[in-house]
């Protein structure tokens, strides 16, 4: 039993009741959401009942053969980008991409926490503006959030693929990203973070083919469209082709 911002729940059995309304696949079904006693006894609480997942995706891979290693983190590494393509064209962003957020089941990753989603459409089928303000705290987890954020632009579908980026980068590496990221929680100081640039991933031990991923998805154009098929076509064809090891 573990206890949540009553307007956090509220907000996320919204977003899942809307997103499975609309035939989104791989996130949690809702099977119930109401008020209810505490377990010892105790006064009324908000309560929602999902599907209890017990593997994460990185927890999984670390149980197959190193072999098929790879190849299994960018076949989940595809199947999550098409299933994060299909939350954004329903208008969600998800902003908090991270490896605790990437479960499996049936062999299948499933995104789960929708907390602090949110819509990006206005109600009159418009992109909200992008903003730069300065901000004394972020959105998100300080280690796989995207530079922008960081900079204090409103989060965007771009920056959910960044940080999907991020996740697999570390997981196809097997290694940490930053040195110095548990020195700030979630603190905006970009300048501490060795992978919040393109020159930092270039420098960084980790293959070309992620980097780019990652880095391709701060174009402008991936703040007002995203061509859900070239994304994981091109990230297939630059890691399944490559000889490049790790």
């Amino acid at each position: 039993f573990e206890r949540f911002n009553h307007g956090m729940l509220k907000h996320e059995t919204s977003i899942l009741n809307y997103l499975c309304r609309q035939g989104v696949m791989n996130i949690p079904n809702i099977r119930w959401y109401g008020m209810a006693n505490e377990y010892n006894g105790g006064s009324l609480t908000h309560c929602l009942i999902i599907p209890f997942y017990t593997m994460s995706l990185l927890s999984y891979l670390n149980t197959i053969d190193p072999i098929i290693y790879r190849k299994c983190a960018i076949d989940f590494m595809t199947s999550t980008i098409a299933t994060l393509s299909v939350i954004h064209d329903n208008y969600v962003i998800h902003r908090d991409i991270k490896p605790d957020n990437l479960m499996v089941r049936n062999n299948r990753v499933i995104i789960i926490d929708f907390g602090i989603s949110t819509i990006y459409m206005d109600n009159d089928g418009f992109h909200y503006p992008e903003n730069k303000v300065i901000k004394t705290d972020i959105v998100g987890s300080s280690k796989y959030i995207s530079p922008n954020i960081h900079y204090g632009i409103d989060p965007s579908r771009r920056d959910d693929m960044i940080s999907l980026g991020y996740v697999f980068m570390e997981i196809i590496s097997q290694k940490s990203l930053w040195k110095n990221h548990g020195e700030y929680n979630n603190t905006p100081f970009p300048e501490t973070y060795s992978m919040t640039s393109e020159q930092g991933l270039r420098n960084a031990c980790f293959t070309q083919q992620i980097s780019t991923f990652a880095t391709s998805s701060q174009s402008p154009e991936a703040i007002g469209r995203e061509d859900n098929n070239n994304s994981i076509n091109s990230f297939r064809n630059q890691t399944l082709l490559s000889k490049k090891t790790l």
